[in-house]
């Protein structure tokens, strides 16, 4: 399959970007995008977004959301267990907050 880039409007990047040098995570995005496309190459879609915590007030998180067909429920959790595990890798562990999956089971 070809390479999936990440889905972002200009709008939505100069906000992802932000957010991320504000979070002091700026360096790490790039590679935390380039290590979730090599753990998903099978991905129909890559997108970013900033999303704020709905139950606690000022708390933000950068959302990695990967579209994949065919995961059953093992498959599923080894994903993100692999994801979680090799952000880990590429960042500090106070920054592995910042960051989140959602990988989203789809038709192809």
């Amino acid at each position: 399959m070809a390479s999936v880039t990440p889905a972002l409007t200009p709008v939505g990047l100069k906000e992802v970007q932000g957010f991320a040098a504000r979070q002091g995570v700026g360096d790490y995005l790039p590679v935390v995008l380039a290590m979730t496309q090599r753990l998903f190459p099978e991905a129909l879609r890559l997108a970013l977004r900033v999303e704020d915590d709905p139950e606690i007030p000022n708390d933000a998180h950068l959302i990695i959301e990967v579209d994949i067909p065919f995961l059953d429920a093992e498959q599923y959790v080894d994903a993100k267990f692999r994801w979680s595990r090799e952000l880990f890798g590429l960042c500090p562990a106070p920054l592995v907050c910042v960051f989140r999956s959602s990988i989203n089971i789809t038709e192809s």
